[in-house]
């Protein structure tokens, strides 16, 4: 054990001696991370994004959807039709800022607000949003006395006396879920990157010993070949860990990113770590110069990253990439970072990401092991 110490406290020393080669590791996924976080938080084109209101249109007849067509018309909001169920459930879930449910007999009813017993719309909103419900309370009040106006053949003047509609605003009580705000997302881009660069910095580290003579004085020492690869995997094992945990000190204190289970992100971690150490192992004996086996180690893990989510995050990727995306490592440690800092999972739901980034460590190891003993000894 002291041996394999000893190789990994080397390697690391030669890591942040070499001061491009540590910020890579470091200081490059954390730049990434922030600066795709400023991205997708939307501040810098100085658009508004539609407000996503579901319809659910039971009378659907000539009157409503004229209605749901003048509350769209100014491009405010985005109407989607669904069924009252699924309305309901959709904001609850976070998904829409609002539901609008119209009542069978709305076009029928119109002509009740002569009477004082106008056609009655239902809406519902999250109770933190009152800026955007007061909004669309509005906006609705005008889309009524637009469809007012047209029956009195665009006159109207009058009509501002008389209420077209009623308007009966629910609270709903909404499951929030998901990311609450843009670092959550980049938060795990900021790992992938962080493992992309640890992957590649001690990929090369074989050939280095190679060719600078050092690997035959290991060799010549009663070292035995299985405790070289082990020191370097630990080497490579410290510096995921420690900049992961440095990574999610800075975003959970400087970008307020959401960690629901700590030991699970933990969990996270390791098996991420595990598996790099693997993937390390196996690209360090894929090249033979040390040109060859940077390339050939950014050339991997950037297809990884392309598929697995370090590009793009895997909840902007279309389903089909989803699916490439099962072959790339990357892809599992992003969903278990995820899984434990926004998406809610259970130690169980954990298991699938954690054991298949452990299992690709593993594998990666053993057979970097064997061709290490083929081509090295």
């Amino acid at each position: 054990m002291r041996i394999i110490i000893a190789i990994a406290l080397k390697d690391l020393k030669l890591l942040f001696q070499d001061k491009s080669g540590s910020f890579f590791v470091f200081g490059f996924p954390l730049l990434m991370a922030v600066f795709f976080g400023f991205i997708f938080a939307g501040g810098g084109d100085g658009k508004v994004n539609p407000m996503k209101v579901v319809v659910a249109d039971a009378d659907s007849t000539t009157a409503s959807i004229e209605f749901v067509a003048q509350l769209t018309k100014t491009g405010a909001v985005k109407a989607v039709p669904v069924s009252e169920e699924e309305a309901i459930s959709t904001v609850r879930r976070g998904k829409a800022t609002a539901y609008l449910i119209i009542h069978e007999g709305f076009e029928a009813n119109k002509m009740g607000m002569f009477s004082g017993n106008p056609p009655e719309i239902v809406v519902g909103i999250d109770p933190s949003r009152k800026a955007q419900a007061g909004m669309l309370i509005g906006m609705l009040q005008k889309a009524g006395f637009a469809g007012l106006q047209g029956m009195f053949g665009g006159g109207g003047g009058s009509g501002n006396s008389m209420t077209p509609v009623t308007i009966d605003v629910q609270d709903v009580s909404v499951n929030r879920t998901g990311p609450k705000n843009s670092f959550d997302i980049t938060f795990p881009q900021s790992i992938v990157w962080l493992l992309i660069g640890t992957a590649t910095a001690f990929g090369v580290s074989l050939v280095t010993e190679k060719t600078r003579g050092t690997l035959f004085r290991l060799q010549a020492a009663p070292i035995k070949p299985g405790l070289i690869i082990l020191g370097k995997s630990l080497a490579s094992f410290i510096s995921t860990i420690s900049g992961a945990a440095a990574l999610t000190l800075i975003f959970v204190n400087v970008f307020n990113v959401t960690i629901n289970s700590w030991p699970l992100v933990a969990l996270a971690f390791v098996s991420a770590a595990v598996c790099t150490s693997g993937v390390v192992v196996l690209i360090s004996v894929m090249g033979k110069t040390e040109a060859s086996a940077g390339g050939i180690g950014w050339a991997v893990m950037l297809f990884m990253a392309m598929t697995g989510g370090g590009m793009v995050p895997l909840i902007a990727m279309p389903s089909w990439m989803q699916t490439l995306g099962n072959v790339s490592f990357i892809k599992w440690a992003v969903l278990a970072v995820e899984g434990g800092s926004w998406r809610g999972f259970s130690l169980a739901e954990m298991m699938v990401p954690c054991g298949i980034m452990i299992g690709i460590g593993l594998l990666s190891g053993i057979i970097g092991t064997v061709v290490f003993r083929k081509n090295y000894l």
